[in-house]
């Protein structure tokens, strides 16, 4: 009889709107130190403004829903239909959720670093897409991070316990 693992992996948006913005702020500074334009780094550096924060938003959203074609092959969802919207989660700073099914052999061990390198992937891929907008030089360096972490997460969820020798009392 098949026992298959049940995984959730629970992402606050808010964490992750977060850190965005505090990414972004430190890469600014670090440009404005090494000498950018000042305007350059000023716009660089995401915010909770209209402007910034749909951008933000929709980044986000797009990055979450790439993760399910990624890891579709144990993702267990129940929705059938699509729209273009924001993710509403995203929108109101609510809690993403990622409902794996994983075979019974899975190394529970591996579900910290799946969920960091799940809120990782978000967070650089979000990046990239704001860069490509407000600092092309630095886009490609955040993309690449994002696909460092995916594969990580990757790493993760492929995680196999090693099988039990069975013991005899006679």
């Amino acid at each position: 009889m098949e026992q298959k693992k049940t995984i959730t992996v629970t992402l606050e948006s808010k964490e992750i709107k977060f850190d965005v913005m505090n990414k972004s702020h430190l890469t600014g500074q670090a440009r404005n130190a090494e000498g950018k334009d000042y305007r350059a780094t000023a716009y660089m550096q995401a915010s909770e403004d209209d402007e910034h924060a749909y951008q933000i938003l929709r980044a986000i959203s797009n990055a979450f829903s790439h993760l399910k074609v990624e890891l579709g092959e144990y993702l267990h969802e129940d929705g059938s239909t699509s729209n273009n919207r924001i993710n509403k989660t995203v929108e109101d700073g609510g809690k993403l959720q990622l409902v794996f099914l994983l075979p019974s052999n899975f190394n529970n061990s591996a579900c910290d670093s799946l969920g960091g390198m799940l809120h990782e992937y978000i967070v650089d891929r979000t990046l990239s897409e704001w860069f490509v907008i407000t600092s092309p030089n630095d886009a490609q360096n955040y993309s690449n991070l994002a696909t460092d972490a995916l594969d990580r997460a990757k790493q993760a969820l492929y995680k196999r316990e090693r099988p039990t020798r069975p013991t005899y009392n006679d």
